[in-house]
């Protein structure tokens, strides 16, 4: 019995952590720069004219 409430213990714990953890993630890996329209490649600073990975305009 007590085995079976730490699980459920654990698993109450770890799954909402784990979601709002990939979560964070994911929003901060969409809040960095400005998207490339040609290739979608994402992370480019502010104030870039140019995309780092083909080299189009931005």
């Amino acid at each position: 019995m007590a085995s079976i409430v730490m699980i459920i213990g654990y698993s109450i714990i770890a799954v909402p952590t784990g979601i709002v953890t990939s979560e964070i993630a994911r929003a901060s890996k969409y809040s960095k720069g400005r998207v490339c329209q040609n290739c979608s490649f994402e992370g480019h600073d502010s104030d870039a004219e140019f995309c780092k990975h083909c080299g189009a305009k931005l």
